[in-house]
């Protein structure tokens, strides 16, 4: 009876073709479940500067983020961040390290090195933006880089900012802001998209991208 079997050069053509397949693919699934993690970081931290923000006024007895009380100055953030997260460190030069936009241009934190930042046990930091800097139409702004200082150290990577509303709604500072001046009425998927565009060149809009694109980095 004849038996049929693969010739050893066919066994090598085979071998050679699935090498160049996985050569092609690999580096896009590696992207890919790169993505997934900085998003699964990110997303993370939101819940629990959101959950933080609502105890911090249920605490109060507050209607709101204002009266609750005041987290604009230094000594009040520091103490409204390390009361309401699990906190395994401190910093004060959180982010003192060369950042880049999506795009890879350097662009610089303006971290004032005068408050007091937290490190949580995931290895994310935060830190609170004070001394005048919360513009009027957001009550706090948050600095987070979401893996510490392991890098790449990007905006819309592992590098974000977030602000709250004087409600407590944590979202892109663009976007809180862009709600606050647009005509009433408007809808906010238009102001996401608008802020979106921001992604690639700033330190801003790449979470309103990602919230648009329903918690995925589709960029």
């Amino acid at each position: 009876m004849k038996k049929l079997a693969f010739t050893l050069a066919e066994v090598l053509v085979t071998l050679g073709i699935i090498g160049v397949v996985a050569a092609m693919t690999m580096p896009t699934l590696v992207s890919n479940h790169q993505k997934k993690v900085y998003v699964t970081q990110l997303k993370k931290v939101y819940t629990e500067l959101t959950q933080a923000l609502s105890r911090y006024k249920n605490d109060n007895n507050a209607i709101n983020i204002m009266e609750a009380g005041n987290m604009t100055t230094a000594n009040c953030s520091e103490k409204f961040l390390q009361k309401y997260f699990n906190v395994t460190g401190t910093c004060t030069t959180c982010f003192d390290y060369d950042a880049k936009t999506i795009n890879g241009t350097a662009i610089e934190i303006p971290d004032p090195n005068t408050t007091t930042g937290v490190i949580l046990p995931s290895g994310a930091v935060i830190k609170m933006i004070v001394n005048g800097k919360v513009a009027s139409e957001l009550y706090a702004v948050f600095y987070i880089d979401t893996n510490g200082q392991k890098g790449p150290n990007t905006f819309g990577r592992d590098l974000f900012i977030l602000a709250s509303d004087i409600d407590g709604k944590v979202d892109d500072p663009s976007f809180l802001a862009g709600k606050r001046y647009s005509q009433p009425g408007t809808d906010e998927n238009v102001i996401r998209e608008q802020t979106s565009k921001d992604c690639f060149t700033s330190n801003g809009g790449c979470f309103s991208k990602i919230l648009m694109d329903s918690w995925e980095m589709k960029y």
